[in-house]
């Protein structure tokens, strides 16, 4: 299914489905993040990272802990509001 997404850089909209055939899993991580309440999900460029940006940081260390009952390596990143 092609991406009819054009907000994504080009190089996005092409290596995205690339990795994701290459490594499904990362599809599904997207979505497990999504359905525990990640905002902003995607791929970090050509992969393999995968990011969520959260309204707060206990959202984010509780999705964290979901996820990682499911992919194990999964762990959390917390960056400063500069506001």
């Amino acid at each position: 299914k092609e991406s009819t997404n054009t907000s994504r850089p080009v190089s996005l909209r092409i290596s995205s489905p690339l990795t994701v055939a290459l490594c499904p899993e990362i599809a599904e991580i997207e979505r497990q993040m999504r359905s525990f309440g990640g905002e902003g999900v995607m791929m970090s460029g050509s992969g393999p990272t995968v990011f969520g940006v959260y309204q707060n940081e206990a959202a984010c260390r509780e999705d964290a802990q979901k996820l990682r009952s499911v992919f194990p390596s999964s762990y959390a990143i917390l960056t400063t509001n500069y506001l």
